[in-house]
C-alpha cells in the first residue's frame, strides 16, 4: 500500500512539528514537505508533489485561501 504524502504550512512552529510528527506517526501517511509562509510554501511544494496539503488559513501575508488559489493555478 503506498503512502500518502503529506505538505504541511503553518506559521506556527509547535504546530507545524506538531502537525508533522502526528503524520509522520501513521503508516500510511508521510510527510514531504513543511513551510512556515506561504512564500516558502509556493517555492517548494511543487518539488515535493504531495497528494495532500494541510493549510493554515490564518497565515501572515499570503494568507492560506489565497495561498490554494494560487496553488491552483
Amino acid at each position: 500500500m503506498s503512502r500518502r504524502r503529506i505538505f504541511v504550512v503553518d506559521d506556527h512552529p509547535i504546530v507545524l512539528s506538531g502537525i508533522g510528527a502526528m503524520i509522520d506517526g501513521q503508516k500510511d501517511m508521510t510527510i514531504v514537505g513543511l513551510a512556515a509562509n506561504a512564500a516558502e510554501a509556493l517555492e517548494t511544494i511543487g518539488k515535493a508533489e504531495p497528494d495532500v496539503a494541510v493549510i493554515d488559513i490564518s497565515l501572515p501575508g499570503i494568507n492560506g485561501v489565497m495561498l490554494i488559489e494560487r496553488l491552483l493555478e
